[in-house]
């Protein structure tokens, strides 16, 4: 038996135990609805006893409540035009926060090989003086214009929201800074996309 892995490999195998154990205390699944569809989130932890089945548009915070929302009104930033900013759904804290566990794996899977191959995704480099190109590329993905996806940021700052996948793609430069990672996928995580860290961008589309 070859047991000689890289210790990033036992921390993953180690967290997906974890999060069996966990699934096994609680409820079998944690369901909330997205302004618009039904999210299934997973196993729920073993703390919780209570089955979330209510509509998205209630895990949703007006966006003058939303913590990061200095991100696009702030000066320090790129101001965006009203309609964008009208557009864009902010999660309660709650909710962002059940949306970053379900992906805990996938953010430390990327922090640990960021520099490696990851078996199915596709990697593409963001050229800063070519953002253009990079639009061209993000809408090249298989995703219709008007769908909702959910953009995750830091769950302990309450970021994540919902937005449109065309707008995404027009001002991902404002949704997401070299500096950090921001994780997308749609209500089903069908697929995934993961900005940073640094100038990169990985895609991995829906299995068939």
């Amino acid at each position: 038996m070859h047991t000689n892995l890289p210790w990033y490999v036992w921390a993953a195998a180690f967290r997906l135990f974890l999060a069996a154990i966990r699934s096994n205390k609680g409820p079998s699944a944690t369901t909330i609805m997205g302004c618009g569809d039904t999210v299934v989130l997973g196993p729920a932890p073993a703390r919780s006893y209570v089955m979330i089945n209510t509509p998205l548009s209630s895990q949703c915070i007006p966006f003058a409540d939303w913590p990061i929302a200095y991100r696009f009104t702030s000066e320090n930033y790129n101001v965006l035009n009203s309609e964008t900013l009208a557009s864009i759904r902010p999660l309660a804290a709650a909710a962002a926060q059940e949306l970053a566990r379900r992906h805990d794996l996938i953010r430390l899977m990327n922090t640990v090989r960021s520099n490696m191959p990851m078996p199915g995704w596709v990697r593409t480099e963001i050229d800063p003086s070519d953002l253009e190109k990079t639009r061209s590329w993000l809408r090249s993905r298989p995703i219709p214009a008007e769908d909702d996806v959910f953009v995750e940021w830091s769950a302990s700052d309450g970021g994540a929201a919902i937005v449109k996948w065309g707008t995404l793609c027009e001002f991902f430069d404002d949704f997401w800074y070299p500096f950090e990672v921001v994780l997308v996928t749609d209500d089903s995580s069908g697929w995934r996309l993961l900005f940073g860290p640094n100038d990169e961008v990985r895609w991995r589309g829906r299995k068939e």
